[in-house]
């Protein structure tokens, strides 16, 4: 990661969208979340000075492990993560959920609708 962020030197804002068919809670019958793991993509992003915001979406597949992630960022005590909760089941990998289109349409920005992560 921290490889791909110093060939992107004016990057200010990142998000990630974690999302999917299905339930996330179990890969092959194995449980399926590692706060390390987790907290390890997020650390070289927020070590740098320049980024200003990370947004978070969860949704779909990811959805089920909401309140464990919003818990894991929250220990990282950066008031730059915000997080989106998007409540739509999707049905395949490409789907775009019905929040996301309106969204779109209303001319919306994922850098508004987040909510903070962490308040200081």
């Amino acid at each position: 990661m921290a490889d791909l962020l110093d060939r992107l030197p004016a990057l200010t804002h990142f998000a990630m969208r974690m999302t999917g068919p299905g339930d996330g809670t179990r890969i092959s019958g194995t449980p399926f979340y590692d706060p390390k793991a987790f907290l390890a993509v997020f650390k070289p992003i927020l070590a740098l000075a320049r980024i200003q915001q990370v947004v978070v979406r969860i949704s779909g597949y990811y959805l089920p492990l909401y309140d464990k992630a919003m818990e894991c960022l929250r220990t990282l005590r950066d008031p730059r993560i915000f997080a989106i909760k998007d409540e739509w089941e999707l049905l395949s990998w490409d789907d775009l959920s019905p929040q996301e289109l309106d969204e779109a349409h209303e001319g919306q920005s994922i850098w508004d609708l987040g909510r903070r992560v962490y308040e200081p």
